[in-house]
């Protein structure tokens, strides 16, 4: 790996998971995107110190927020059978057939989700059948050089209906990327599963880690 190349990050890569075979009653899935500020607490061990000590400790156990605020974007790349590229929804284009993206939060402060700061939401039966593979990615639009600066960040993968949460990947050890291919929903014999790639790109554009996921997959 040259200098200045981010670090790859293996996020049990490859394993797949059914998300409707044997689950008829999933339709629809949420894509949570959430960052923001970290919030670290020392233990208290103050039993057995004086009044000054105690008091000291009391302010040093203050929760503190450890990061800045950024703009960070979530993205599906469609593909079809092909592996040519049939669409994209991100926060300029946020709507195509079977997914809707809930807005742009250009901080971290302003959620455009019901929990996380951006949702991207796929009703499975309104995706086109040419469309074969849906990757989810994330990149640093502003605020932040790579995700090694970004502190609680993560995705989710939730059902909708539901609430409960499928899938989880934390983004604050891809250090030194700008962008992030997280993983993929696919269609395998008339169902729906999820793959992990967990993979690192350099790029923060939407338009580099498209031709990263036509070069890798």
């Amino acid at each position: 790996m040259r200098r200045g190349e981010c670090k790859m990050i293996n996020l049990q890569k490859g394993q797949s998971i059914d998300l409707t075979k044997g689950n008829k009653g999933l339709e629809e899935v949420t894509i949570g995107l959430k960052w923001g500020g970290v919030a670290k607490v020392k233990s208290d061990n103050s039993e057995g110190k004086g009044i000054l000590a105690r008091l000291f400790d009391k302010f040093a156990n203050q929760p503190v927020v450890t990061n800045k605020s950024g703009d960070i974007d979530s993205s599906v790349v469609s593909l079809d059978a092909n592996k040519n590229q049939v669409g994209r929804v991100y926060f300029a284009s946020r709507r195509s057939a079977g997914i809707y993206h809930a807005g742009d939060d250009t901080t971290g402060n302003n959620k455009f989700g019901v929990e996380d700061n951006e949702e991207i939401y796929i009703t499975l039966n309104q995706v086109p059948s040419s469309t074969q593979e849906l990757y989810i990615v994330a990149n640093i639009y502003s605020g932040y050089s790579h995700f090694g600066e970004v502190g609680n960040s993560y995705m989710r993968l939730i059902n909708t209906k539901t609430k409960e949460e499928l899938a989880r990947y934390e983004l604050d050890d891809f250090k030194g990327c700008g962008g992030v291919i997280l993983g993929k929903l696919y269609r395998y014999k008339g169902e729906w599963k999820f793959k992990t790639l967990g993979d690192g790109v350099n790029s923060k554009r939407l338009d580099g880690i498209e031709r990263e996921i036509l070069r890798r997959y």
